[in-house]
């Protein structure tokens, strides 16, 4: 007869009790991090968000997962991110929700261009997002719940309102899923010998089916397994190449579009130098910033964190894979120029906040040192709450709230000409926000043939001046000959300006 009483072994009240106070508090946790993030998902999408609405989103599944005849690949497609966003919206659309009132009083216009602003949703588009940086913060603390329970509290509370991950929630990405991802799977690295982990598979599968540059962090759960687990290394490598397989099965209908993608030499927004000066400021911040203290802080934290990360159990194998994927994600772009780009080392977010929480729980050890721990928090918060504050009053590009603003302050015939980068985007999303008609130019004799067909003064809203500067200076130099700037309005990826020709002279 087969023995039951390890299997019939009654649950005892204390170990009831916690149970039901960690649910209690990771649901807590969870809804101030959606409290959070809230207000801040109705505010304008900005250019890159546009693009995955237009080009990943409000598309057919097929061409989101397998692309088409003449459809090229961009990394802007997160997949498992498009596919859930795709979801969101629809469920919006079946809940009524869509289309919703114009976000504008200025009359519509008489022919409208792109999507439309009535036919999405800001919130329901950067829901996916959102969910999965609420969660972040639990799933990463949830094995210490136990042992360490202060430490969980803090990974969770800090997580909850870090200002880089309240960005990245806040954006129609796929950056929050991936971190989500890779933090369960960073707890679920083989404890004992088995032939696959498969909870480890088929995280880290779903992980680069998100966002590929996630391989930095598989590739550093390699390195940690040899240090600190080294004879369960066998069973990880296996898990890691079934999951390669299987990732290379979900890509193979998109392989040759990603080859003629990443053949090309693809150069970052900025130069290498820039990428090192802006992270510590993203960091600390969540967008980038001069601010001395932001530059210097983050690095004395990673440094005395680290260490104090190290010498704990718990914390160790969470810490060496985030650092090591940090610092490949430091020295890549010495090697492919592409991977210069801040958003591509959200792994620092993670390691950040473990070796802050390694300060703060090494001080609450110490009785006569509790009180430097508390003001170590409270400080966090309170720089916290500021950058909140500074999010909440500027919207990563406000191009909804310039071309609202157009709509009040041009005349009603005065054609609005979106110039450059981003033009195509951002008349896709919100071309139907001013009452005049709304049009795209990308060179000098393109304007300029917009500016004959017009019989009135024409007005420009350049979205990326600095980028334009760089690439395209003449066009620059064009408008500022030619136009008057009359606003310029702040956000925090980039500010749009907006210009309004000056006044034509009598032949």
């Amino acid at each position: 007869m087969q023995d039951t009483r390890a299997t019939n072994r009654p649950i005892s009240p204390a170990s009831d009790s916690h149970r039901r106070r960690d649910f209690t508090l990771a649901v807590l946790i969870f809804c101030i991090a959606v409290l959070v993030r809230l207000p801040l998902l109705r505010q304008s999408c900005w250019c890159d968000e546009l693009a995955t609405l237009q080009s990943f989103v409000y598309v057919p599944v097929k061409q989101i997962v397998a692309g088409g005849p003449g459809i090229k690949y961009y990394p802007n497609n997160h997949i498992l991110h498009s596919l859930l966003a795709k979801v969101s919206l629809a469920s919006a659309k079946a809940l009524r929700l869509l289309p919703r009132p114009r976000p504008t009083d200025n009359p519509p216009p008489a022919h409208p261009i792109g999507s439309g602003s009535g036919s999405f949703s800001e919130t329901a588009l950067r829901m996916p997002a959102m969910l999965a940086g609420s969660l972040l913060g639990i799933v990463l603390a949830w094995p210490l719940r136990r042992s360490r329970p202060l430490a969980a509290m803090t990974i969770a509370l800090i997580l909850a309102v870090q200002p880089w991950l309240i960005s990245f929630s806040t954006e129609a990405r796929g950056y929050t899923i991936v971190l989500l991802l890779i933090a369960l799977a960073t707890h679920l690295l083989p404890r004992k010998p088995r032939r696959m982990a498969w909870g480890y598979t088929i995280t880290i599968t779903l992980a680069l089916y998100t966002i590929p540059i996630c391989i930095t962090v598989i590739a550093a759960h390699g390195v940690t397994m040899l240090l600190l687990r080294r004879t369960l290394f066998p069973t990880w490598l296996r898990s890691a190449l079934v999951a390669g397989l299987l990732t290379a099965l979900l890509y193979s209908p998109l392989f040759h579009a990603m080859r003629a993608y990443y053949r090309e030499d693809n150069d970052p927004t900025i130069a290498y130098p820039q990428f090192l000066h802006q992270l510590p400021g993203y960091l600390l911040a969540g967008h980038r910033t001069n601010d001395p203290l932001s530059f210097l802080l983050p690095p004395i934290i990673l440094l005395g964190g680290g260490y104090l990360a190290w010498k704990q159990n718990l914390l160790r194998p969470a810490f060496l894979t985030f650092a090591i994927a940090g610092l490949i994600g430091l020295f890549a772009p010495l090697l492919s120029h592409a991977a210069g780009e801040v958003r591509f080392v959200p792994w620092l977010i993670l390691l950040y906040v473990i070796c802050l929480t390694a300060i703060i729980t090494a001080l609450w050890t110490t009785p006569r040192l509790r009180l430097a721990a508390c003001a170590l928090m409270a400080i966090f918060f309170l720089h916290a709450t500021l950058q909140y504050r500074s999010f909440y009053q500027t919207p990563a590009q406000p191009i909804r709230d310039g071309l609202d603003l157009i709509g009040k302050i041009a005349p009603p015939d005065a054609p609005v000409v979106l110039l450059n980068m981003g033009a195509q985007e951002a008349a896709y999303g919100y071309a139907d926000i001013p009452r005049q008609s709304v049009q795209c130019a990308y060179r000098i004799p393109d304007l300029q043939q917009k500016e004959q067909a017009s019989s009135g003064p024409v007005w420009v809203v350049v979205l990326y001046a600095d980028l334009i500067q760089r690439d395209e200076p003449e066009v620059l130099e064009y408008v500022h000959a030619h136009y008057t700037r009359r606003l310029t309005l702040s956000g925090r990826i980039s500010p749009i300006d907006i210009y309004a020709q000056t006044a034509r002279q009598p032949p």
